[in-house]
């Protein structure tokens, strides 16, 4: 593609070591046939955009496997060549920009000026290094905001090496390789016969026994797309293989690589019906499709209407899950973009770095109706004061500010223990740092009491006590007297190292094991906010937290996406373990709110 604007450890070990020492899997390679799950074809094809590389370092081996543990129906690679001709899995002609090649001294003569798509470009290219060198260079992360653990573990791949990593799948899962930069191929590299770059993609692919039109029983049993930006080389491979072919499309300012035609030239009517003959569908850049202005988006295009009108398939790109990606009217959430792109605008297939945030998307919602109107629960009366009592306030009749709190409380009806009838008719929980705040208020108002925690390294703002005193099974047994959980910031009951998890704390187990609920705070769908274990995506830190780690609550600067991931992975439950011991605790705060009641 053009660049555009729960591993198990144990099995990651094994893909390390394999990948640096030899090719990552034997060739051939192939699971016994009619073993395999078959591929899906009910929905939009989830397209892993040169694997995982949101996790991973892009078109390297573990990529591609992490993408199809993650659910990829289909894994992408861009197919480039070696001096030698030997066909590779990289997407730049380049290496300079994924690869240590300038740690390499021995290759600082390289260095060449070539035209590429009408424009020179300076750099250590693909075409002039032999597979053996190639190999030689490790891979690393295109994006610095990205995980950089990975930097230099792994090899370049060739393009079989790909297609076995696709083979080896316990499912089938398709391939899509891309004819990449054929033009600038073809004048470098030359193969025995007066051969094209072409000629040897598809014999490469026909070697491993793909072949098919869309949908066949062939297709079907080892799927593959084609994909190209020029048109050229997929009418001309057209004539080899009828396996499907994708024509890719690029910014509206960029012509054709190899016939120089205007984007409004291939995207009119009157070249679909001629492009049709060729290809299965179009594959633009997702900006061309509903055009942006200072990040909003603006009007969808008719694009995917005339598309369709046509018989293509659409499959936008590229999807990420990073903030500057992200238009605003996601939220920073990429699950609303992919709601919006897979329900509103109807595309057929996705190109997406973060195959897992996709395959999430789908699975949670194909268990329910994506146009219903969900009864969300509303917030009736959210209190998050962190304010002082300035001495400058008064109130009249010596009151305090703890006080005035809690009238104004009762003035709207707010009063009832945790779960009692009137705390369900009218929920609220009073939330402080200041313990002796809460014990004074407990005097005024049985309402379920919230006593929140800072960071390790900040004592209590009234009582001047530590992180370590207030967060004691001594305390947890004293504060419980007056308060119906705890509010620790997250990262206390999580350390956090060089922006990883270490080892939870049994802070929430301490907690639980007082009757305590624990409410962690704050909740942000900002890349910044996100460790590197949740790969930008909030979901799956929403997952951790209430699946793995247990908590009762959550403080969320983003409602919706925490409402969104409830509702739909509330339709299945994969632990029932964890589900029944869930329900064993509620009904202990249950029991522990009556004895607060009664006693």
């Amino acid at each position: 593609m053009a660049l555009s604007p729960c591993f198990s450890p144990l099995v990651f070990l094994f893909l390390i070591v394999g990948c640096v020492a030899r090719p990552f899997y034997p060739l051939p390679s192939k699971v016994a046939e009619g073993t395999r799950k078959p591929l899906q074809t009910s929905r939009p094809y989830n397209i892993a955009h040169r694997g995982s590389n949101g996790e991973i370092p892009e078109e390297t081996a573990p990529a591609y496997q992490r993408a199809i543990e993650e659910g990829a129906d289909f894994i992408e690679t861009d197919i480039l060549s070696s001096k030698d001709g030997v066909l590779i899995s990289f997407h730049d002609v380049t290496l300079d920009d994924t690869t240590d090649i300038l740690q390499h001294k021995e290759f600082a003569n390289r260095k060449r000026t070539y035209e590429v798509q009408g424009n020179y470009t300076t750099g250590f290219f693909t075409v002039d290094f032999t597979i053996k060198e190639l190999k030689s260079l490790r891979v690393k992360q295109r994006y610095p905001f990205r995980d950089q653990q990975y930097n230099g573990k792994f090899t370049i791949i060739t393009f079989e090496e790909y297609i076995a990593i696709a083979l080896d799948a316990p499912r089938v899962v398709g391939i899509y390789p891309e004819i990449k930069n054929p033009v600038f191929i073809n004048e470098h590299v030359k193969w025995p016969g007066g051969k094209r770059f072409e000629d040897k993609f598809v014999e490469t692919l026909k070697k491993y026994g793909y072949k098919g039109s869309y949908l066949s029983k062939e297709w079907l049993a080892q799927p593959a797309f084609i994909q190209s930006f020029a048109p050229t080389s997929l009418i001309y491979v057209s004539n080899q293989t009828d396996l499907p072919k994708i024509f890719l499309i690029d910014d509206v300012t960029v012509p054709t690589q190899d016939t120089n035609q205007s984007y409004w030239e291939i995207t009119s009517d009157s070249y679909f019906q001629y492009i049709k003959q060729y290809v299965e569908g179009i594959g633009p850049w997702k900006d061309t499709v509903v055009p942006v202005k200072d990040n909003y988006l603006l009007t969808p295009t008719d694009l995917v209407a005339r598309a369709h009108a046509h018989n293509l398939q659409v499959h936008p790109y590229t999807f990420r899950n990073e903030n500057q990606f992200l238009h605003f009217n996601f939220h920073q959430d990429p699950y609303q973009e992919y709601a919006y792109w897979i329900h509103k605008i109807g595309v057929d297939g996705i190109f997406t770095d973060f195959t897992g945030s996709l395959n999430n998307y789908q699975e949670w919602t194909s268990h329910s109706s994506n146009d219903s109107d969900s009864s969300a629960s509303k917030l009736l009366h959210k209190i998050a004061l962190l304010v002082n009592s300035y001495e400058k306030v008064k109130w009249p009749g010596g009151k305090r500010f703890e006080d005035k709190f809690v009238e104004t409380l009762k003035k709207y009806g707010y009063k009832g223990s945790y779960l009692s009838k009137e705390w369900l008719a009218q929920p609220a929980f009073i939330q402080s740092f200041a313990p002796t705040s809460l014990i004074y208020v407990s005097n005024q108002t049985d309402l379920p009491k919230i006593f929140l925690i800072d960071d390790v390294t900040v004592p209590t703002q009234d009582t001047n006590q530590s992180y370590w005193e207030i967060t004691s099974d001594s305390y947890f047994q004293y504060i419980k007297q007056y308060v119906e959980g705890i509010g620790p910031w997250k990262d206390t009951v999580v350390p956090v190292k060089d922006n990883y998890l270490l080892t939870p704390t049994d802070l929430v187990a301490r907690a639980h094991a007082h009757n305590l609920q624990v409410h962690p705070y704050t909740f942000r769908n900002e890349n910044q906010f996100l460790h590197f274990n949740f790969h930008q995506d909030p979901y799956q830190e929403y997952a951790y937290w209430i699946h793995k780690i247990g908590v009762d609550g959550i403080f969320t600067d983003f409602t919706g996406s925490l409402n969104n991931y409830q509702e739909w992975t509330s339709h299945s439950s994969n632990d029932s373990d964890s589900s029944a011991s869930k329900l064993l605790h509620k009904i202990a705060l249950l029991v522990n709110s009556y004895e607060k009641t009664y006693s």
